[in-house]
C-alpha cells in the first residue's frame, strides 16, 4: 500500500517511521526510475520511496520545522502510516496502517500561507504517475460547488479515474445552516450561524470533488454525546453545470 500525503511535509527520521515495510510496494529502483522521469523528487527510505516540496520547488525542506511550523502533515503522517517500536518506557505510535509507504509531498511552507492550487494538483497528478493507491489531503480553501473546470477538481477526477482513492478533509467552516435554539450564539461562525446564498455547504476545495471521499470531524465523546464536530463543515456540496 502506498498512501500520497500531500500536506505540510514530514521528518522521514523520525524514529517512529524508521521501520521499513516488510513487502514495500515500490522498491528504490523504480522510484528513481519515476523520479528520474519527473526530473525531480528524492527516494528518502523504503517508508518514503518520495518527497518533495512543491511549495518551494526543491528536493529539500521536507521536515516541518521552523519558528511556525504547525507539524500538521507529521501529525497526519503518523496516523495513517508510523511504525513505532516499542523500547523500554519510551512512547511511540502505530498509525492505521504501519506497513505502508508514504509519499511525502509538501505544499505548504510555513503555517498554511503558501497553499497554491496548481502546487496541489501538480501533486496528484505526480501521485497517480509514482503509483500511488491512496491520496489523503487534510487541507482546502473557500467554500466550493462540485466543478471539473476547477483545477483541483479535475486532478482529484483523474487521479479516481486510475484507481487512486482519494481521501479529503470537508475543512474546519462549521454549520452553514441556520441555527435556533437555547444554544444561541452559534459557534463557530458567528450568532447568525454561516449561512451564504451560494450553497447551503461549508465544505473547501478540493473536498467538494464529485468522486473523493470527503471527510468531516466528529467529537471524541461516546455513546449518545458523539456528533460532529462543532468546527466541521457540513454538505450537501453544490453542482456546477
Amino acid at each position: 500500500m502506498v498512501v500520497s500525503v500531500i500536506d505540510s511535509g514530514a521528518d522521514t527520521n523520525h524514529k517512529d517511521f524508521a521501520q521499513a515495510p516488510k513487502d514495500p510496494a515500490i522498491s528504490k529502483e523504480e522510484a528513481q526510475a519515476q523520479i528520474n522521469k519527473l526530473g525531480y523528487g528524492t527516494y528518502a527510505s523504503e517508508k518514503f520511496p518520495f518527497v518533495y516540496n512543491y511549495a518551494s520547488r526543491s528536493n529539500d525542506w521536507i521536515k516541518d520545522d521552523g519558528p511556525d511550523a504547525s507539524q500538521h502533515g507529521q501529525h497526519v503522517s503518523g496516523i495513517i502510516g508510523a511504525n513505532g517500536q516499542a523500547n523500554g518506557t519510551d512512547k511511540y505510535a502505530v498509525g492505521v496502517a504501519p506497513e505502508a509507504q508514504l509519499m511525502m509531498m509538501r505544499v505548504f511552507n510555513g503555517q498554511f500561507a503558501d497553499e497554491n492550487t496548481d502546487d496541489i494538483a501538480q501533486a496528484i497528478y505526480d501521485a497517480v504517475k509514482l503509483g500511488a493507491n491512496v491520496i489523503q489531503m487534510s487541507l482546502g480553501q473557500g467554500v466550493a460547488a462540485n466543478n471539473l473546470n476547477d483545477v483541483e477538481q479535475k486532478a482529484v477526477q483523474y487521479a479516481t479515474e486510475h484507481g487512486v482513492f482519494v481521501s479529503i478533509s470537508a475543512s474546519n467552516s462549521g454549520n452553514g445552516a441556520s441555527v435556533a435554539g437555547d444554544d444561541l450564539p452559534y459557534r463557530p461562525g458567528g450568532p447568525a450561524g454561516n449561512f451564504s446564498p451560494f450553497s447551503s455547504s461549508t465544505v473547501a476545495n478540493p473536498g467538494a470533488s464529485v468522486n473523493a471521499l470527503t471527510v468531516a470531524a466528529e467529537n471524541s465523546d461516546l455513546g449518545d454525546a458523539s456528533d460532529m464536530a462543532s468546527f466541521s463543515s457540513w454538505g450537501p456540496c453544490q453542482t456546477s453545470l
